[in-house]
């Protein structure tokens, strides 16, 4: 049986799933995994308190588009 190599780093962090803590507009805060991340939309506005998913990573930043207009991880 071969196990998954952990990921670690920015690939990691594909896929997660975030809730909007300050709005997208298109850039703010979100928490993820019980962390802060500043993290900017890849549509126009996303309001605080909406699911996002994580779609990509440039630096610290994290592109996000609104849950259920991109598949999660767990989908897959």
């Amino acid at each position: 049986m071969w196990k998954k190599r952990p990921v670690t780093g920015g690939e990691g962090m594909i896929g997660l799933q975030g809730k909007v803590v300050t709005p997208l507009t298109p850039e703010g805060l979100i928490k993820v995994g019980g962390e802060l991340w500043k993290a900017y939309s890849a549509d126009v506005s996303i309001n605080a308190g909406e699911k996002v998913i994580v779609v990509g990573l440039e630096g610290l930043r994290l592109l996000v588009r609104r849950k259920g207009t991109e598949t999660d991880r767990s989908a897959k």
